[in-house]
């Protein structure tokens, strides 16, 4: 394991990455601000004040991380100097300040002094006379006040007048010194004009419970990306201790500033204005103690805050003399400036939780809105630009930033706004050292704010629904209510009285990995639950059209059956394989759905198998359970068509390519390049699969082994070379059949609800818009994902890619070129998505694992109930009983007249009457070329000829495309309308009787 003394210094960043961010941000502000109609002015002028703040804050994040890996020359690699070590203590305990005694002790330099301030007396602490004698044991000096003024800065001044050495360290009572400090930091005073070099604050029980947790992981993206990318201006912060200084610097200014108990920056951005450099030593040479009890923590903070907003409105000292142009030796650059701004102002970001945290509230009660917005095109939006910004703090900290100090940093906003209102006011704030004991009790007192939210967020909720409803604004509000609370929760948690972790460790259940049997058994029974579904429910139902359209084609011979295919929109491996099991099998329906169910249910036990090489058994066991509990691929599970072995083939090489860099062989080569072959003649967006698997090679080369580009090439060349033979074949037939229904170019409504279909299947309108608009919760989802981690694996990068690449790709085509967006030609990303979602849930803690778990899977199942209840969501195409009618009351002197005209195949697998059948437009299927095109002008024709000589028509309507209506609308203006009945959602039988024949 990483040593975590390291890991958060490790915050080299992708510059690409953070361009990116920049666009992304730019794009995400610029449509919330300009695009959207404002609703309720007041409401959108305080959402644009927090997003303003929120992109600033961002932007000089990326502005400092661009390059962290500067640091300033060492003119002389020999240069030493005497050093004062002064250790400040003030009431801590006798056996702290000890151990730090020691070890500055032992540090490896030539010439230092060690000096213990003791502030002890002057603060009338009971140990002040303790750590007197302590410093006599040890043999160093104790400088004790007896006038007090100042605070820590005070004792500081008061030491530095008592000793003489040009160059001072600060330590902390409670941070140890490395005994390599001085060697690592003195370097850099080789260059005169250095005023003070600064090394990182690292917590060494951070892993005591909660707090110690959460205040260390705040520190590690400061202290990591941010103090290293401040080198770069020469704006690194003064921080107060582990720290060494030049007595000469300091007393140009005055010594360390005492009217502030924010003494550290405040004398460090002096010392800059005085045109003074600054180092920050990106290497742990110091260990310290967080604050191990909510009281110390909240204390901490406050007075961090306090002091960090004084800059800003009690001593101006960042915009003094920005506008002067006498005396340029003086003054902060405008990179100075820029970078201590930023520094500062996150202390006011309490101010924008509370503006984001409360719009949900102003929703409930008043039903007012910042913006009319589609929220799907909010979160298109949304939900990049967050993700985007997650992955750079990951990346940019080393993976070390975690939900923890997330929820800790927002959920602090009382703190930052008590401080924002003591700095306005003036009010004099008492500098308290941070207890190095943790404070034993209850401090539920300090978290009422955010409880009081939890209960609004209750009654809102209730109100809201009372006053209109279930609305798309209600579900996407109290999602953005959820996940304030989601936030909040964790640091309510910490204000309660605290164990230490090591004795939760005791009772906490380990995860423990499953066993082949337990594997084995849980395997089984998603198998008898998916077939007694299937049998039970799926396979009952009416022939669809596009199981008719499969059934008519592979009818054929394999001669024709290729003629057929080749003018389709598809590729005839899966119906050549329906015809040989239909020849050997049998021509029913239910035979023929059982192919597509044998493939769904090897697709569930291959998603184990992908899910274990990739990660682990119990990763593997959930993406089955997932997979076998989608209401998405139940449906096409017992449909007639190639998805399920096209989801089958696309699982299948995803072991095999992951075996690519894991376990390589010249049996996984083959397999693998057999298989792209197979695959292509499946379904053409196999296609994307393969260029999601190039993008993935050429972006992790160094995780292959050697020679395996040259293997790509030649798999590659196979595959082109094999699929060749069909491009040629649909070349030379020319046009395609128009057999298909029709596709619309696709919205960001049709991009989510392509996710949402995946895991909740075909919905009402009503319960879609409910699923959708919960999408905050996937943020608040991805949030809890953020824990201490190594660099995310190329597996999970991936399956990531798996699952969007063709998506985006297939979208970007629908609205540049032409449209092929459908989600069921995406069904083979799927299972990545549930991959992804069954290691992420493998990362959480175990309680929360459970329960994130139990609850997708509960939600699935609720969904799949609803999908098999509905009889029109999916449509449930009653072919079966529109036929059965028909078939039952027409007579022989009456036409039947189907629209669209590609209807006919499945109506006329269930008809067996005398009935003259045609269509409109007309078309003589067997005449090879694709259906005739609708002509409004030439209808009045066609129907001339369809009702000569008939008493009755009967026009069945369905799968309107585009002129439904107008076929409607002339019948029924011309003939004697005797019944409509309707059979499925879009399926109409409207009977006329021709007066005039």
């Amino acid at each position: 394991m990483q040593n975590p003394r390291e890991k958060f210094l490790q915050t080299k960043v992708n510059k690409i990455l953070i361009l990116s961010a920049v666009l992304l941000t730019l794009i995400y502000f610029y449509i919330i601000a300009f695009t959207f109609v404002v609703s309720n002015s007041i409401v959108f002028y305080l959402l644009i004040f927090g997003e303003v703040f929120h992109v600033f804050q961002f932007m000089t994040f990326l502005y400092t991380i661009w390059n962290t890996e500067y640091m300033p020359e060492i003119k002389d690699p020999n240069f030493s100097q005497p050093v004062d070590v002064f250790i400040t203590v003030c009431g801590e305990p006798v056996q702290i300040v000890e151990e730090t005694i020691i070890a500055a002790k032992k540090m490896d330099y030539p010439n230092f002094k060690i000096f213990i301030l003791n502030d002890g007396l002057v603060a009338s602490k009971d140990n002040w006379q303790e750590i007197d004698e302590l410093a006599l044991k040890h043999g160093v000096t104790s400088i004790t006040r007896t006038i007090p003024g100042g605070a820590k800065a005070g004792n500081i001044n008061h030491a530095i007048s008592k000793t003489s050495a040009p160059y001072i360290t600060i330590f902390d009572a409670d941070h140890v010194p490395h005994t390599d400090f001085l060697k690592k930091t003195m370097l850099y005073f080789a260059d005169e004009k250095v005023a003070y070099v600064q090394t990182p604050q690292f917590y060494k029980n951070s892993d005591v419970n909660i707090i110690t947790e959460s205040a260390w992981e705040q520190q590690e993206l400061f202290f990591g990306p941010i103090c290293k990318g401040k080198n770069r201006d020469n704006s690194a912060t003064m921080c107060g201790t582990n720290m060494v200084l030049s007595r000469l610097a300091l007393s140009e200014v005055g010594g360390m500033w005492e009217a502030s108990i924010a003494e550290d920056l405040l004398t460090g951005i002096l010392l800059h204005e005085r045109k003074y450099k600054s180092v920050y030593v990106p290497e742990v040479l110091a260990e310290g103690l967080a604050p191990e009890d909510f009281l110390s923590y909240f204390n901490q903070q406050f007075r961090w805050a306090r002091g960090a907003l004084d800059v800003i409105f009690k001593h101006n000292i960042i915009f003094r003399g920005i506008f002067s142009r006498k005396n340029k030796t003086h003054g902060l650059t405008f990179k100075q400036r820029l970078q201590y701004m930023s520094s500062v102002c996150f202390f006011l970001s309490g101010i924008v939780v509370v503006i984001d945290a409360c719009i949900p509230l102003i929703y409930f009660f008043t039903g007012a809105v910042p913006i009319v917005s589609s929220t799907m095109l909010l979160a298109s939006v949304f939900l990049p630009y967050i993700f985007l910004t997650l992955l750079l703090l990951e990346q940019s900290t080393n993976y070390s930033f975690t939900f923890s100090s997330l929820c800790f940093s927002n959920s602090g906003f009382n703190i930052h706004i008590k401080a924002l209102w003591a700095a306005l006011t003036n009010k004099k704030s008492k500098f308290e050292v941070t207890s190095k004991k943790a404070v034993e009790g209850n401090f539920i007192k300090l978290v009422i704010p955010q409880i009081s939210y939890i209960v609004l967020v209750i009654v809102g909720v209730g109100y809201s629904y009372f006053r209109e409803g279930f609305t798309a604004s209600f579900f996407t509000n109290t999602a953005w209510a959820l996940l304030n609370i989601g936030i909040f929760v964790p640091f309510i948690y910490a204000a309660l009285p605290q164990t230490k972790k090591t004795e939760l460790q005791k009772v906490i259940t380990k995860v423990k990995t499953i066993s082949s049997f337990q594997s084995n058994v849980i395997i089984s029974g998603l198998l008898i639950f998916a077939a007694l579904l299937s049998k039970i429910v799926f396979s009952l139902q009416s022939l669809r059209l596009d199981e008719s359209q499969s059934l008519w084609q592979t009818s054929h011979s394999p001669a024709k059956i290729l003629n057929l295919i080749g003018q389709d929109v598809h590729v005839p491996l899966y119906h050549f394989t329906l015809y040989i099991w239909r020849y050997f099998l049998g021509d029913s329906i239910e035979v023929a759905r059982l192919l597509s169910l044998i493939f769904f249910l090897a697709s569930i036990v291959l998603i184990y198998f992908v899910g274990k090489r990739a990660y682990n058994s119990n990763v593997g066991i959930y993406a089955s359970i997932l997979l076998a509990a989608s209401a998405f691929m139940n449906w096409y599970g017992s449909e007639i068509r190639m998805y399920t072995m096209f989801v089958f083939l696309v699982l299948l090489s995803q072991y095999l390519f992951v075996s690519l860099w894991k376990n390589p062989s010249k049996k996984v080569w083959i397999g693998y390049t057999l298989i792209s072959i197979i695959g292509m003649y499946v379904h053409y967006f196999f296609s994307l699969f393969i260029i999601t698997q190039v993008i993935f090679y050429f972006l992790n080369t160094k995780i292959f082994p050697e020679g395996s580009f040259k293997k790509f090439i030649i798999s590659g060349g196979l595959v082109a070379l094999g699929f060749l033979p069909w491009i040629y074949y649909v070349k030379s037939l020319g046009s395609a059949s128009n057999s298909q229904p029709g596709l619309i170019q696709p919205t960001t409504v049709d991009l989510f609800n392509t996710f949402s279909q995946f895991l909740f299947g075909f919905q009402t309108p009503d319960t879609n818009t409910i699923l959708v608009s919960f999408w905050p919760i996937i943020v608040l989802l991805v949030f809890m994902f953020l824990q201490k981690r190594q660099k995310s694996s190329p597996e999970t990068f991936y399956f990531l890619l798996s699952f969007i690449v063709p998506v985006a790709i297939s979208f970007a085509i629908s609205i540049f070129y032409k449209p092929v967006f459908l989600s069921r030609y995406l069904i083979f990303t799927a299972p990545s998505l549930y991959i992804l979602v069954s290691w992420m849930f493998s990362t959480y803690r175990p309680v929360v694992a459970r329960f994130a778990r139990f609850g997708l899977v509960a939600v699935m199942l609720f969904t799949l109930s609803l999908e098999i209840n509905n009889a029109q969501t999916p449509v449930k195409e009653n072919y079966k009983e529109a036929t059965a009618y028909i078939e039952r009351y027409a007579s022989e002197e009456d036409v039947i007249t189907l629209s669209a005209p590609f209807i006919i195949f499945p109506f006329l697998y269930y008809y067996h009457g005398n009935t003259l059948i045609t269509t409109l437009p007309l078309w003589d299927r067997s005449v090879a070329g694709p259906i005739p095109p609708f002509d409004e002008k030439t209808l009045p024709t066609e129907a001339g000829k369809i009702v000569s000589g008939h008493s009755h028509l009967w026009l069945l309507l369905s799968y309107d495309q585009g002129y439904q209506s107008k076929i409607e609308n002339y019948f029924d203006e011309h003939y004697q309308l005797v019944q409509t009945k309707s059979f499925s959602e879009g399926m109409l039988l409207k009977e006329y009787k021709l007066i005039n024949n």
